[in-house]
């Protein structure tokens, strides 16, 4: 990973989710320091909820849904992502996509099958560039007999010799085969 320059170097996450809206510009955390850092922003408030039916214990399910970039100079690697309140659902992997083309979304497979390598962690897409942001996957498996869910995820990243994390409040449920009693299960859409 190169360096970060002592101006510092801001990581932006936008929430680009049909029928959502939430304030891209704000700051979730930060790290403690002189103010050459580091930050996150995301539109954390937004209490979105995707739900996706039919999903088979122990499949690998792609969620693309997390528009990054890097604002200033220099690149930021995301080190972790972990899902938050979360219920027979597990991150098997994750990966930055630097060029988002056809793969914004979730899809029924694992990354490598949709073209996502997941040896890719380092983000170094200017968030000022006219083809738009990086994007952050999540490869999940449902763990357990029924319906998985994760309230949120927390992004881990570094700038340099800095380290920052924040929240994005993105719920996602991953519906077990024939639940017809967890909310949405039984008329979620197939990506």
């Amino acid at each position: 990973m190169m360096p970060a320059k002592s101006l510092g170097v801001s990581f932006i996450v936008y929430i680009l989710l049909a029928g959502c809206t939430g304030d891209a510009g704000r700051r979730a955390d930060e790290t403690p320091d002189s103010g050459q850092h580091p930050m996150l922003a995301s539109g954390d408030d937004m209490g979105a909820t995707s739900t996706f039916s039919d999903v088979a214990e122990g499949t690998p399910f792609t969620y693309t849904t997390l528009p990054v970039c890097v604002d200033g100079e220099g690149t930021i690697e995301v080190t972790t992502v972990a899902p938050i309140d979360d219920q027979n659902i597990t991150i098997k992997r994750f990966a930055v996509v630097e060029s988002a083309d056809g793969i914004l979304g979730a899809d029924y497979a694992p990354m490598e099958e949709l073209g996502i390598d997941p040896e890719v962690t380092v983000v170094t897409r200017p968030c000022d560039e006219d083809k738009g942001p990086a994007l952050v996957a999540v490869e999940l498996v449902r763990t357990g007999a029924t319906t998985g869910w994760s309230d949120g995820f927390e992004v881990h990243y570094e700038a340099g010799d800095s380290e920052a994390t924040t929240t994005v409040h993105v719920k996602v449920v991953l519906c077990a085969p024939g639940d017809e009693m967890t909310q949405d299960c039984s008329i979620a859409p197939t990506p």
